[in-house]
């Protein structure tokens, strides 16, 4: 849909819309985690509907978990399982999370490891759609996520410059001022 429509707020809302009034299935997930470096592996199984991984504190604070806090002070991964409701307990749940208040939702448990290993359980096939950055791909389970032991390092500006704007009549643009030295930052 996204190369017909293009990618248009309208086209995101009436897609929000429409999953909104369709019936939701849950699908049996088995989840092997590690809460730390080390720790021993536990195993579990969950139905769910919607099977969220990140690493990203911010993302987590603004929808109200708590995992954003230990996130931010260790090497964590967070996980969010949304587990199988009726339209309206979705409704609920779409407007905690855009309020900040996704933390008392009873159809949502957070969850904080180290590492993880999910896979469909039971007798399905091993292929499962994974939405990532934008993008939507099937992959073969099992989904193995980890933490890698270095950050990303980012290279950016100390300090942001404007360049000087460009001249309507075709006039050559002025010499931009040199930008600060860049400096490296964890992403």
């Amino acid at each position: 849909a996204s190369r017909r429509f293009g990618r248009k707020r309208w086209v995101a809302v009436v897609a929000a819309v429409w999953s909104l009034f369709r019936p939701a299935s849950g699908r049996r997930w088995r989840v092997v985690m590690k809460t730390h470096q080390g720790a021993e592996a536990q195993q579990e199984e969950h139905l769910v509907t919607t099977l969220f991984v990140g690493n990203n504190p911010l993302q987590l604070e603004q929808v109200g978990l708590a995992q954003a806090e230990s996130m931010a002070q260790g090497w964590m991964l967070a996980v969010v399982l949304l587990k199988p409701q009726s339209r309206w307990a979705m409704a609920r749940t779409v407007w905690r999370a855009a309020t900040g208040q996704l933390e008392g939702d009873p159809a949502v448990q957070s969850l904080a490891c180290a590492e993880l290993s999910v896979a469909p359980a039971g007798w399905r096939k091993a292929s499962v759609k994974v939405a990532f950055d934008g993008e939507r791909e099937r992959m073969k389970a099992p989904l193995c996520f980890s933490l890698h032991t270095r950050p990303l390092w980012l290279v950016a500006p100390t300090q942001l410059e404007h360049l000087p704007q460009r001249d309507p009549a075709n006039a050559p643009p002025a010499a931009a001022p040199p930008l600060a030295e860049p400096a490296l930052a964890p992403a």
